[in-house]
C-alpha cells in the first residue's frame, strides 16, 4: 500500500437509501478453492469471485490490457493508449531502446492511423512483467493470508487482492514512496497499526504480523472510509459487491482523502461498476495515473489467477464456501 493518497446498481425499495450495515443485512461468505503447487501436494486456499465475470469485468479493455502486461515478457513492450488502455502494438525491448525518437514517433504516428486513434490520446509503452507476477508462486502466501485475515474478522477477499498486486512473487520489496514488506505498508501506517519499525527492526517484512497489520487497516480504516464517502453521496452499497471491495482497495493505496477527491471530481451519485470506471478516467489530487491502474491490475490479477486454477484443473483439491464475520 502506498499513502498518496462489480457491480451492481442496488434499487432502492424504500423511500431512503439503504447502506450495508450489518452482518445481517449481507452475505459474508467467499467461494473458497483448495489447490495445489508445482512445489508440493500441499492445498492451499485460494478465492474465486464469480462476480469479476457475471458482472462482465473480464471483457473491460482496462482489464484485458493489464492481464496482457502480466502475461508478457519483460523482453516485449507493449504500445498502447492510455485513456482507453487499448493495444497498438509490440515490439522487442532491445529492438526499440535502438529505435531514434523520430522513428519511434513515426511508428506510433502510424498505429494511430490505421486504428483511428484521436490525436488527443497519449501514446505511451509499459514493459511486460511476467518476471514480476508469478501467481503461482504466491499461493501458498495468499492461503495463510486468507486463514489470518478470517481469525482478525476482515474479509480475506482483500488479503487475496493486496498480494496478487503488491507482492505476487512472494518477494519482499521496499517502494520508492518507502512502503515495504508484502502488503506494502508505509511506515508510518504500520505503526499506526501496531508494528514496530526502526532503525534496528521492521515488522513490515514479518509476514503474519503484516497480515495482521493490513487486515487491521482494511477493518478499521479503508472500509468504513469506504462506507462514509459512499453515505455522504447517498449511494446504495453492500460490503461484499466487487465495486465496493475496489473502492476499499483505493482507500488502502492512495488514502481516503484521495478517493474522495476523485469522487468529488466526477460528482459520484450512484455505485456499481459505472463509477469504478469513472474512477479510472479520473485525476484529483494525489489520485493520478497509478492510483487508477490498481484496481484494474487487481481485477487482471483476479482474473489471472482464476484463469490458472481453471487451466489446471489437477491442481484443484475441493472447493467450499467460507464465512468471514
Amino acid at each position: 500500500m502506498r499513502q498518496f493518497g462489480i457491480f451492481v446498481i442496488f434499487g432502492i425499495w424504500f423511500s431512503f437509501p439503504v447502506f450495508a450495515q450489518t452482518q445481517a443485512a449481507i452475505s459474508n461468505t467467499n467461494h473458497i478453492l483448495s489447490v495445489r503447487t508445482n512445489d508440493d501436494n500441499t492445498c492451499h486456499k485460494v478465492i474465486k469471485d464469480w462476480e469479476l465475470f457475471s458482472e462482465g469485468y473480464d471483457t473491460l479493455q482496462q482489464v484485458i490490457f493489464w492481464k496482457e502486461v502480466v502475461n508478457l515478457d519483460p523482453e516485449y513492450y507493449i504500445i498502447y493508449s492510455l485513456e482507453s488502455r487499448e493495444i497498438l502494438g509490440y515490439a522487442e525491448t532491445k529492438e526499440w531502446s535502438r529505435k531514434s525518437p523520430a522513428a519511434k514517433k513515426a511508428f506510433i504516428e502510424e498505429r494511430r492511423t490505421e486504428l483511428e486513434i484521436p490525436k488527443s490520446n497519449t501514446i505511451i509503452t509499459a514493459q511486460g512483467r511476467k518476471d514480476f507476477y508469478l501467481f503461482q508462486e504466491t499461493i501458498p502466501n495468499i492461503s495463510k493470508a486468507v486463514d489470518i485475515f478470517n481469525k482478525v474478522h476482515t474479509d480475506p477477499w482483500y488479503a487475496q487482492a493486496i498480494l496478487l498486486i503488491e507482492s505476487p512473487g512472494a518477494r519482499v520489496k521496499t517502494s520508492y514512496a518507502g512502503a515495504r514488506g508484502s502488503f506494502q505498508i508505509m511506515p508510518e501506517v504500520g505503526r499506526e497499526m501496531g508494528l514496530i519499525i526502526n532503525e534496528t527492526t521492521d515488522e513490515r517484512t514479518n509476514f503474519t504480523k503484516s497480515a495482521q497489520a493490513a487486515a487491521k487497516l482494511i477493518r478499521q480504516t479503508c472500509v468504513p472510509q469506504a462506507k462514509a464517502m459512499l453515505k455522504r453521496r447517498g449511494i446504495v452499497f453492500h460490503e461484499t459487491d466487487l465495486w465496493f471491495r475496489l473502492l476499499v482497495m483505493h482507500c488502502y493505496h492512495a488514502g481516503a482523502g484521495n478517493v474522495s477527491s476523485a469522487l468529488t471530481a466526477i460528482n459520484a451519485k450512484t455505485g456499481g461498476q459505472a463509477l469504478v470506471q469513472k474512477l479510472w478516467k479520473t485525476t484529483s489530487g494525489g489520485f493520478g495515473n497509478e492510483s487508477q491502474n490498481y484496481s484494474q491490475i487487481a481485477l487482471a490479477a483476479i482474473l489471472e489467477l482464476s484463469t490458472l486454477v481453471d487451466s489446471q484443473g489437477d491442481i484443484v483439491c475441493g472447493q467450499s464456501e467460507e464465512s468471514w464475520d
